[in-house]
């Protein structure tokens, strides 16, 4: 593996409520002929060493797919950076070897092939500790790659009631990937059943 990958585990963040999509658990909605969250499996475990999925729900679920499904610790819904800290507090009681955390939202099924590596160079060049996403001017902090010693900052934010990861990382030494002319589709979010619509008519024009 290139690029540090051995060092590198992946989260899939997949414990949102799905309160855009009629309360459903996003990840698992179909995608062509399989859930979402198969197309991010595919394209994420080839840049990383392990892949795991942090989810609230449809445990059994996502179960077959990883051999690693994480839950938050905390009992109240506090989003995204539940997840991340949950993933983090993971990596660092039970993978020594893995020094960064890349995380890969649960409703966004393609990006490139080469995104870990991309945000691995980034953070590596600015001597950042998070490296982000930023695609023909939309901000994407859940495309992000974290060190994993950024724990204990994290947890504390959480323990004062930040859950907003954008402000999180922005408070943080972090260096934002900059990338232009995207392939169609690419981290598109599917936050809305028109969204689903629209990704799966991109699915069929790809599949020509």
């Amino acid at each position: 593996m290139a690029y540090k990958a051995k060092q590198i585990t992946g989260v899939i963040l997949a414990g949102g409520n799905g309160s855009r999509m009629e309360s459903t658990a996003k990840p698992l909605l179909l995608l062509g002929d399989q859930p979402i969250i198969c197309h991010i499996i595919t394209s994420a475990r080839p840049q990383i060493n392990e892949l795991i999925i942090s989810a609230n729900s449809h445990i059994e679920s996502y179960q077959a797919l990883v051999s690693t499904v994480i839950q938050d610790a905390q009992s109240d819904y506090s989003g995204p950076m539940a997840g991340i800290l949950s993933a983090l507090h993971w990596v660092a009681e039970h993978r020594s070897d893995s020094l960064y955390l890349a995380c890969f939202p649960g409703d966004a099924p393609w990006f490139p092939q080469d995104i870990v590596e991309q945000m691995m160079r980034a953070l590596e060049n600015s001597a950042a500790d998070i490296a982000w996403i930023e695609n023909d001017g939309q901000l994407q902090p859940l495309f992000s790659l974290w060190k994993i010693s950024i724990l204990p900052s994290l947890a504390q934010a959480i323990e004062q009631g930040m859950y907003s990861p954008m402000a999180f990382i922005r408070g943080q030494k972090n260096c934002l990937l900059s990338l232009q002319h995207c392939e169609s589709g690419h981290f598109d979010n599917l936050n809305y059943p028109e969204d689903l619509e629209k990704a799966r008519a991109t699915l069929r024009l790809k599949t020509k």
